[in-house]
């Protein structure tokens, strides 16, 4: 029987066609899972680490996922996965996976961390008790995330995690929550006067949210838009157990 050429042609051009699909939908999964959440969100279950860079949470999260603590480099990009708890680590045997973004902490990446805010449940934001000189970036940090209109709508609780308490130069979280309240009560002043100056340049999505009550200190437990609580923590010692009740807590 004669096949015809034109069919087999086909044929084999749609063979190609799906392996050229596939292959694509492979190499490209974490982005189309990325898309999927960002535009069809659906219900807000991320647990959502950030801070400043070299806060650990990079380190942290390796630590819930294989419990142990490891050496780690600077993120330049996030580290997105559904992770279930170290055997050693769950409070309960039915602990479900969870679904955690570790968020670079560098500066120019900041911005980018609102994309996640539709998907985000709670947020860990990790300060390193050691290093004093970056607790003002902390405060920027925090700044920032409070005066994001999208933030404020959600008001996810926020854990504010002080790292590194196991090193002898480390602070407790009630000196950080000080100093963090103190600094934000000067770059809300601060950020007020260049907002007003830029204003004409802002629009519906960059206009951000005033931070604080006019001519007040900032605290807090007053001005904070989420529900904010302090703890010290320390991933290298493996005291991190506030860190997991929050996070596995519905």
């Amino acid at each position: 029987m004669r096949v015809d050429n034109v069919s087999v042609y086909q044929l084999l051009a749609f063979v190609l066609l799906l392996v050229l699909l596939s292959s694509w939908l492979l190499s490209n999964i974490s982005n189309i899972q990325f898309i999927s959440r960002r535009f069809f969100p659906g219900k807000q279950n991320t647990v959502l680490l950030v801070g400043p860079a070299n806060a650990g949470k990079t380190a942290l999260l390796h630590f819930l996922r294989h419990g142990v603590d490891v050496a780690t480099v600077t993120s330049m990009k996030e580290n997105d996965c559904s992770i279930s708890l170290h055997s050693t680590l769950k409070t309960t045997p039915d602990t479900k996976q969870l679904h955690i973004i570790d968020f670079p902490g560098h500066e120019r990446l900041r911005n980018r961390v609102f994309e996640f805010t539709p998907i985000t449940s709670k947020i860990v934001f990790l300060v390193d008790a050691a290093d004093r000189k970056s607790w003002r970036s902390a405060a920027e940090y925090l700044h920032d995330l409070f005066s994001n209109p999208k933030l404020n709508d959600l008001a996810p609780p926020i854990l504010i995690a002080c790292n590194k308490m196991d090193q002898s130069s480390s602070a407790s979280s009630q000196c950080i929550q000080k100093t963090l309240e103190h600094e934000l009560t000067q770059l809300k002043s601060t950020r007020v006067s260049m907002e007003t100056h830029d204003q004409s340049h802002f629009d519906q999505e960059t206009t951000s949210v005033p931070v604080g009550r006019e001519g007040s200190a900032f605290t807090f437990e007053t001005d904070s838009p989420c529900e904010c609580t302090f703890t010290d923590c320390s991933v290298k010692s493996r005291d991190i157990q506030d860190i997991i009740v929050f996070i596995c807590t519905k």
